[in-house]
């Protein structure tokens, strides 16, 4: 698959599970793309391809990370 369309789909190679959180799909694609990427802009335009689980994770400190599935 090409670089390009990490640019707008959620992890197209499937390098992640079927859960995964935001964070992780982000990490994903700064790996692949070879840059850091602004947290509030990845979201926004991953969110409208990913389908909550119902599920959140604890790693590490703060408050559980909600994972999400493909759309």
């Amino acid at each position: 698959m090409g670089v390009r369309l990490y640019a707008s789909t959620p992890d197209p190679d499937r390098l992640l599970g079927d859960g995964f959180t935001l964070r992780d799909l982000r990490l994903v694609h700064e790996a692949i793309l070879g840059q850091e990427l602004q947290r509030d802009t990845f979201r926004r335009a991953m969110e409208p391809h990913l389908e909550p689980t119902g599920e959140r994770v604890a790693a590490g400190r703060g408050r559980p990370a909600e994972l999400f599935r493909r759309a």
